[in-house]
This record gives structure tokens, sequence and C-alpha cells, in this order.
């Protein structure tokens, strides 16, 4: 009796360790492919903001709205009803600023 309580033990032990193990494999993965979301908004961002002789660039509705709702920054323009229809160059500043604080790791 002993012996199948030790035995059960040890499984339970190894099927909880290995859950762990997956669960922070899946973590990991939406953390890269939020990242590179991200990398793809900001070159669409980069792209509009350096042809943009004006502070205010008027373009990249869906790239605006990703940004506001991952970073709570607001892109400094006026919507309406389809939403934010541009940004400033000062939000797209405080969007990379937020992203470096929060996916990139300072090397010491």
């Amino acid at each position: 009796m002993k012996k199948l309580f030790l035995i059960g033990a040890v499984l339970f032990g190894v099927l909880i360790t290995g859950k762990g193990q997956s669960s922070k494999q899946r973590s990991n993965s939406k953390v890269d492919s939020l990242k590179r979301e991200f990398i793809h908004h900001f070159k669409i961002l980069d792209a509009a903001s350096k042809t943009a002789k004006a502070d205010t660039v008027y373009c990249c509705r869906v790239s605006v709205a990703f940004m506001e709702y991952h970073t709570e920054i607001e892109a400094g323009t006026m919507g309406n009803v389809l939403g934010r229809l541009g940004f400033t160059k000062e939000a797209l500043t405080k969007w990379r600023s937020w992203y470096r604080s929060k996916y990139t790791r300072s090397k010491k």
C-alpha cells in the first residue's frame, strides 16, 4: 500500500512539474508574439513619421489603436467613431520609451 502511495505521489509531482513548464513556455511564446506585433507596428509608424513634415501624422489607424490599447498612452490627436486617425511624433516617442522599459533589459 505504501508503495502505491509513493508511486502515485511521484507521478502527481511529475505531472504538476510538466504542466508548469508548458505553461511557462506558452507564456514566453505569447510575449514573443506580442513583441513581434509591436515591432511590426513600429515599422509602420516610423515610416509614416519619417515622411511627414508636420508633428502630427494622419494615417495608420490600426497601428495607433494597437499602441494606445497596449501602452495606455494616448496618440495626441482627436478621434471619431472610427477611432484615432493619427498620432503625434511625441506619442511615438512615448510608445517607444514604454516598449523599451517593458520588453528590453538593460545590460550591465
